[in-house]
């Protein structure tokens, strides 16, 4: 989408919001541009936008971005509507539109109870043409703990087959009816804004690849006007599919946090309710506040994502939310860690390249000691850290492209090390 470029946190990128008040807590957060629409009492009140678009074009209300996980509430109440028009038993397993798919209804899709894994090796891959129908029944993921709210985007790439096998058509024709303006197909979401990787201290534009089986994960794409109108048609729109969506949310392991379809639901300290979602895909990041009570509420999009920035990101959106609906204000955390620890990496690699210029690498001794480090770094970066956090090791570069750099220089660091005393040791 886009030619690679790096952009410094806190640079001129920031300096030409309409209000400068959600430009400094997005920009504290690392988002290089974004735009958000203040909603109140049922309405658009205002759209504020900042920052560049990365191609060197300031971000407008109009700019296009993808939405991330915002697009499950959308594709929940795209399937809520095909419920109500008899179109797709919710409460059907899903085996029942797709071979071989899985005997858990299809509710427990949309509410994160199928017992399904969040997915990660099957999602965010580039397949702009392959439909879900396509990729779900190629897939047979082990269902473990069903009737539990375990979050699962791989739930929704099931879900978007099922709503395709059901009305015979592309996922697009039935998002057309829910949120008019936003796109589900990779023609649609080619005109995008440049998506930025953060890395550390930098925002890192590259090309974004598309999911034609992910639009209801989050491969969904439009502007702020358009999610914002989807969030007002839903506080009160005539063909208005929240109430439905928020009433039974099932229990999520958090006191205060619930489950509907598609939405996550909090009790607030002052004893009003937030209906919410946030959610990102590589290069995006976005977020619906909405309070039913009195219509209020905001929606954000930032062309920025990090796994080590997502809380800042996640904060800047909320605090926004709180500006606008009067609560005390969420501080924005650190994301010292993102920096840290490629930092940290590179400086061990420099440690090492000192010892291996400044010593002398001969030796059986040398050999071992260079093996075993070597050893240790690439069992550490190319297992045990997939492993633990359950994700391919494709997604670090996806998500944190410092720590691939820094990883990788420490490893053929160490690698030069363990070359260099066996041509010694040959000697």
């Amino acid at each position: 989408m886009t030619a690679i470029g790096i952009t410094a946190l806190g640079s001129p990128a920031h300096a030409n919001s309409i209000d400068g008040s959600f430009s400094d807590l997005a920009a504290q957060a690392g988002a290089p541009g974004g735009a958000i629409a203040y909603i109140e009492d049922g309405v658009v009140e205002r759209t504020e936008t900042f920052g560049s678009t990365g191609d060197g074009e300031p971000v407008q209300a109009t700019t296009q971005m993808l939405w991330g996980s915002t697009s499950k509430s959308v594709a929940a109440a795209v399937a809520v509507r095909l419920h109500e028009g008899g179109v797709l038993d919710l409460d059907a397993p899903v085996s029942s539109y797709l071979d071989g798919g899985p005997d858990v209804p299809v509710r427990s899709l949309l509410n994160h109870t199928s017992g399904m894994p969040f997915g990660a090796a099957d999602l965010d891959v580039t397949r702009p043409g392959t439909t879900a129908v396509e990729v779900a029944v190629g897939l047979d993921p082990e269902l473990d703990a069903a009737g539990e709210h375990r979050y699962s985007s791989l739930g929704y790439l099931y879900l978007q087959a099922a709503i395709e096998a059901a009305t015979g058509k592309p996922y697009a024709d039935s998002l057309a009816g829910v949120a008019p303006g936003a796109g589900a197909t990779a023609e649609d979401c080619s005109g995008v804004a440049a998506g930025h990787r953060l890395a550390g201290p930098f925002a890192v534009t590259a090309g974004i690849g598309y999911d034609g089986a992910g639009a209801t994960y989050g491969y969904t794409c439009g502007s702020v006007e358009d999610l914002a109108a989807f969030a007002v048609a839903q506080l009160g729109g005539e063909k208005a599919t929240f109430d439905a969506q928020i009433a039974e949310p099932v229990e999520t392991g958090r006191s205060d946090t619930r489950y509907g379809l598609g939405w996550r639901v909090t009790s607030e300290p002052d004893e009003r309710t937030t209906v919410w979602h946030t959610g990102t895909v590589p290069g995006y990041f976005s977020a619906i506040y909405l309070d039913p009570e009195t219509g209020d509420g905001a929606v954000v999009l930032l062309n920025a994502s990090g796994f080590l920035h997502e809380e800042a990101l996640a904060a800047a959106t909320r605090a926004a939310y709180d500006q606008a609906t009067g609560r005390d204000q969420t501080q924005i955390p650190s994301a010292w860690m993102a920096s840290a620890i490629p930092v940290g990496l590179l400086a061990l690699a420099a440690i090492a390249a000192v010892a291996l210029i400044r010593g002398r690498p001969g030796g059986r001794r040398a050999v071992v000691v260079w093996a075993a480090l070597a050893g240790l770094v690439a069992i550490a970066t190319l297992v045990v850290a997939p492993m633990l956090m359950g994700v391919p090791l494709r997604y670090f570069w996806l998500w944190e492209p410092a720590l691939v750099v820094g990883a990788g220089v420490l490893l053929a660091t160490l690698t030069g090390g363990l070359t260099s005393s066996i041509v010694r040791l040959r000697r």
